[in-house]
């Protein structure tokens, strides 16, 4: 492999690890002259997101208001969560799955936890988005309340 190859093969490397879940192709030329002939290799990740990913809003019409959660397990088995909305992207994020400890309710998912000074839910004394079980669907509670519903969407693209 050509020194140029391989800076090429690690750059799509290093942008998967940092990407998530997406997608990286990586074209690699046998030499010069066949640089018309380059091969694409697709590399994907073998990660998968927990239940309850997705994207949700108030109004799944509206092209603003959503929150595109992606909800991952990590190898010792604690799920951390990434979500981007309209003010940017927060990542890292920690959840509960038994945010109400025993009183925890059986359509109950997770909770995802924000910085009380940076969150992108309305000020609250513990800011947090509740995903929920529904009947047909998951839905979110922004901040445990349920005037501020988030459907689900759509499933999280990439």
């Amino acid at each position: 492999m050509k020194i140029r190859d391989f800076a090429i093969v690690s750059v799509a490397a290093a942008c998967l690890i940092s990407c998530g879940n997406e997608v990286a192709e990586v074209a690699t030329e046998k030499d010069g002259a066949e640089n018309e002939a380059a091969t694409a290799n697709t590399i994907q990740t073998t990660a998968a997101m927990e239940a309850g990913s997705g994207v949700y809003g108030l109004d799944c019409e509206a092209e603003t208001g959503r929150y595109e959660i992606i909800l991952n397990k990590s190898e010792d088995g604690f799920v951390s969560a990434q979500v981007t909305d309209d003010s940017g992207r927060f990542e890292d994020l920690l959840t509960s799955y038994s945010y109400m400890g025993d009183a925890t309710p059986a359509d109950f998912l997770i909770a995802i936890m924000f910085d009380p000074t940076n969150a992108p839910v309305p000020d609250a004394e513990d800011p947090r988005i509740e995903i929920w079980k529904g009947e047909n669907a998951y839905y979110g509670l922004v901040n445990g309340n349920r005037d501020e519903r988030l459907d689900y969407c759509a499933d999280v693209s990439g």
